[in-house]
């Protein structure tokens, strides 16, 4: 199911860009002031679709980023939730063996009560 929820909205986007890039071909001079190159002959869409994708991810890490305290707090929940069910269990072993105890307990003192009564 998720992989055909990817695809519809993956196809309509990929189908998009590359319209996009086929329809904005033109060839241009890049010159990325301050710094000391110059890209020449590069096609517009280029720099565009790079800055969108940088942009992108870009906007990925920060969120990443920022849910870390989430994440974090997710993890620490799971290990008391598995420290509450260590415990549950451990609880539920004593209980099992104290009714173990108390029958054997009250199966004894019923063993001794008969066997000390007078027989009349």
């Amino acid at each position: 199911m998720k992989r055909y929820i990817y695809w519809l909205f993956a196809a309509p986007i990929g189908l998009l860009v590359l319209l996009f890039a086929l329809s904005n071909r033109t060839q241009i001079d890049l010159l990325l002031w301050p710094l000391p190159f110059e890209m020449v002959g590069v096609p517009i869409f280029a720099p565009i679709l790079l800055a969108f994708v940088v942009g992108f991810l870009t906007g990925g890490v920060l969120i990443w980023l920022t849910g870390h305290r989430w994440r974090a707090q997710a993890r620490d929940r799971q290990h008391q939730i598995a420290s509450l069910q260590r415990q549950v269990e451990d609880l539920k072993r004593n209980t099992q063996a104290m009714q173990v105890v108390r029958r054997a307990a009250e199966a004894t003192r019923g063993v001794t009560d008969s066997e000390e009564k007078p027989a009349a």
